[in-house]
């Protein structure tokens, strides 16, 4: 990667098409990247943006955390719920989510999560779908990418996955990343 954040794959998953070049696809079984601990990964309540193109293959029986900061009982965590829904959220703790079951099955998804002054937006294909109040503070010793432990893991594929540390992307910086995606045409 840019950052010198080289992921470690476990039961291999494979490398498929995706909406830049190639992404990788998760069984739901066994398949994640991790990376090693960084101070990139403690986000910490400052400024933030996490976000990823996501194809779901099937939605999960119990919450998908996909992008995960590990540390033990305190993740923080992109999920994906049983009902097609992204959180973003302190493990069992605490967390946002949004509402109306905004990803869907075969198709892909440009997610963002944005904190900007204690204020998270999670916006989906370019739109806002929920917008409050959380800034925990979010530490994590090492990255998980597919998985979110205890038998957590994603049944779909990834692509282009951004951590910013201190910046969040305002609302049309994102709907500018979802459009660049949704007009490439995938290999």
């Amino acid at each position: 990667t840019a950052n010198n954040h080289d992921a470690t794959t476990t039961s291999n998953p494979a490398v498929v098409d995706g909406i830049f070049g190639k992404a990788r696809k998760f069984d739901g079984v066994d398949d994640y990247l991790s990376l090693l601990d960084s101070a990139d990964w403690d986000l910490g309540t400052g400024d933030l943006t996490i976000d990823a193109w996501l194809y779901v293959n099937a939605l999960p029986t119990n919450p998908v955390h996909f992008i995960s900061g590990d540390f033990g009982n305190d993740n923080w965590a992109v999920a994906l719920q049983d009902d097609g829904d992204i959180s973003f959220t302190r493990n069992t703790i605490d967390g946002v989510n949004t509402t109306n079951q905004p990803v869907s099955i075969g198709a892909w998804h440009h997610v963002s999560v944005v904190r900007i002054g204690g204020t998270v937006d999670i916006y989906v294909n370019g739109m806002s779908k929920f917008s409050g109040t959380y800034s925990p503070d979010l530490v994590a010793e090492g990255l998980w990418i597919g998985y979110g432990g205890s038998n957590d893991y994603l049944n779909g594929s990834l692509d282009e996955v951004r951590i910013m540390k201190g910046y969040g992307m305002s609302a049309d910086e994102v709907a500018e990343a979802y459009r660049l995606g949704a007009n490439h045409k995938i290999s």
